[in-house]
């Protein structure tokens, strides 16, 4: 196992004696979660009504060790600057069976408090937290689309080569998705493509952009996050009117799988008309676990 620190991109390891070593950890199992219940007037008991996950606060309980008293004040200067509280950061574990990594921020307990006697061995502890309490293997996964062409499209065989005509994209790939929290994609639909709706199969759920059409250089990109929830179009403009109605941006996400299961499979359907060879529809996303 290794612990990193993750800055603006840059990986500072946590347990290799550069900065510190770790020597205990707590609060980065299990999502912290709380039932949510609803109570009518005559009712006895209450309604369960499911559960939401809450901040995480994780904390670390590492170690300095120097041998030179100037050394150490360099070490705890270091940290200091790394956990600053204004600093976006990342605890990465690297463990037997992937990688876990948590987004949050510094919250409490750098008090680096110091003991005379023994200064050349000095622990302390860091408490960081996580609004989003989940974890997520950092390599990114996607799964694209794309059609063929098929009744009039064709491809004359000139100089360079001409696609001529039309064609629809209708796919169905399978997402086997290991993760034991769902994942909220992004999905990029490149055109041209006319009337495109996406669906995951296993959940129901569908982004339908029947009656918007795409030229060659438009695209839209859906952002299915919580606190995000946006489409936008190739300029970064607003386009959240082109879903229609009943779709279902709010909760569109990856199911994730169950105990027994190694992985739950999520067909994502896909299909458009008015395609080439140049559209695709692309979908990416995280694994995502309840804990490290």
């Amino acid at each position: 196992m290794t612990l990193s620190l993750i800055i603006d991109g840059i990986e500072y390891s946590l347990d290799d004696g550069t900065y510190c070593r770790l020597i205990g950890y707590d609060g980065w199992g299990s999502s912290p979660s709380k039932r949510v219940s609803s109570q009518g007037p005559l009712q006895h008991g209450d309604t369960d009504e499911g559960q939401r996950l809450q901040p995480r606060f994780g904390s670390l309980a590492l170690k300095i060790m120097e041998t030179d008293l100037d050394e150490m004040y360099n070490r705890k200067a270091e940290l200091l600057d790394l956990f600053n509280p204004d600093n976006a950061l990342s605890i990465r574990w690297t463990l037997p069976y992937g990688v876990r990594q948590f987004d949050g921020f510094y919250y409490d307990d750098l008090s680096l408090g110091w003991d005379k006697r023994k200064w050349a061995a000095q622990n302390f502890g860091v408490v960081i937290k996580c609004p989003d309490p989940t974890a997520y293997d950092p390599s990114r996964k996607t799964k694209t689309f794309v059609g063929s062409a098929s009744g009039a499209a064709f491809t004359i065989p000139w100089y360079i080569p001409l696609y001529i005509g039309g064609s629809n994209l209708d796919d169905v790939q399978v997402i086997a998705y290991p993760g034991t929290w769902i994942s909220y994609p992004e999905v990029e639909i490149v055109g041209p493509a006319t009337d495109a709706v996406i669906t995951n199969l296993e959940t129901g759920e569908k982004l339908d952009f029947s009656g918007l059409t795409l030229g060659s250089t438009e695209r839209i990109v859906v952002d299915t996050r919580y606190g995000f929830k946006t489409v936008v179009d190739q300029d970064g403009v607003n386009a959240i009117d082109a879903l229609t109605d009943d779709s279902d941006l709010s909760t569109f996400h990856i199911e994730h799988k169950r105990p027994g299961e190694s992985a739950r499979d999520n067909p994502i359907w896909v299909i458009a008309s008015g395609i080439d060879s140049g559209t695709r529809v692309v979908l990416r996303y995280y694994e995502r676990y309840t804990g490290k």
